[in-house]
């Protein structure tokens, strides 16, 4: 480069040139590949982490919408809980910061031992444990004991309240779990609830750029599925309540759907249909996770296809083959 094309002062705050960014991307990839590892925070869910190459990534906004009664809260849940376990014992940062503002912190946790442990959730409330419920407990209370899990439900958060809680976390965090978005105060009342939620959506995204961490949050849907009748109540993007930010601000949006509590007769009995509505960069769609509902736990399926055609051309195109679920 001539010295007539040199920048005539000294770099403006915020760029950075791109031999900088080649360098810093090199080291990146360099250190992907010596680990084996992607960059991504791990769902814990195959076809998930294999159609986001390999997890949510830092900065990115991810939210998790569905219908009340489909278990957003428990994959989300999950989703933190596998996050840990994936990185538990690496030198990279591990602990998942879970804030819910609709449960406590040991109603939470009762949750994470019921899925973690597979005994039924309505033990650990209605009490007269057997014998073999405290034979088996315990072996998984100690390793929920060593996640690096942070638990926090301080009533009526706000961005900035979330923002300084991550901050004070330090550079040890990996995911951010919110339960839910429309719980969230906002930090300024707007004249409309809609313009209210957007803000928020904005503030978490800047919040997940400038802090470089994936932040995981829920959110409610409308009645769309439900008014579409039996045939087709299958989620889509503009069944989000306030989408259009949403659509805007998100990287990726997932939707939840199990047609069990529509109709108890379905011969889609124990599965659950993941829709990749939106993925900035990726391909979208949708695939089945086993989910069994004592335990309020999703696992991979592993006994029938559980992608349609338009993921299985995708992860055909990314892998050369559909891995094994």
């Amino acid at each position: 480069m001539s010295p007539e094309q040199e920048l005539d002062a000294t770099t403006p705050l915020g760029a950075e040139r791109s031999k900088d960014v080649v360098i810093r991307t090199f080291e990146m990839l360099r250190a992907t590949s010596k680990s084996g590892k992607p960059l991504g925070v791990a769902s814990g869910f195959t076809i998930l982490d294999n159609l986001l190459g390999g997890g949510f990534e830092p900065g990115q906004l991810i939210v998790l919408a569905s219908r009340p009664g489909m278990g957003k809260t428990a994959l989300a849940l999950n989703i933190a809980v596998n996050a840990c376990h994936a990185r538990l014992g690496t030198d990279r940062p591990a602990w998942a910061y879970v804030f819910s503002v609709e449960q406590t912190k040991d109603q939470l946790m009762r949750r994470v031992l019921s899925s973690e442990s597979s005994l039924n959730s309505v033990c650990f409330r209605a009490g007269g444990f057997t014998k073999q419920f405290w034979e088996h407990l315990p072996q998984h209370a100690a390793s929920i004991a060593d996640l690096p899990l942070l638990l926090d439900d301080t009533p009526r958060l706000t961005t900035a309240g979330i923002r300084e809680k991550i901050e004070q976390a330090g550079e040890s965090l990996a995911l951010v779990v919110i339960d839910s978005l429309h719980m969230i105060q906002p930090q300024v009342r707007g004249d409309t609830r809609e313009r209210e939620v957007s803000e928020t959506v904005r503030e978490l995204k800047l919040m997940a750029r400038e802090l470089r961490l994936p932040i995981l949050v829920t959110g409610a849907l409308n009645r769309g599925p439900i008014q579409r009748g039996p045939r087709d109540r299958r989620p889509r993007l503009e069944d989000m309540r306030d989408s259009g930010t949403i659509e805007d601000e998100a990287d990726v949006v997932l939707l939840l759907h199990r047609e069990e509590p529509y109709d108890r007769e379905t011969l889609d009995q124990g599965i659950a249909e993941v829709t990749i509505a939106k993925q900035r960069i990726g391909p979208t769609g949708s695939f089945r996770l086993r989910f069994y509902a004592h335990s309020a736990r999703f696992a991979d399926l592993t006994d029938e296809p559980s992608v349609d055609p338009k993921i299985a051309e995708a992860l055909e195109a990314l892998f050369g083959k559909e891995p094994s679920p």
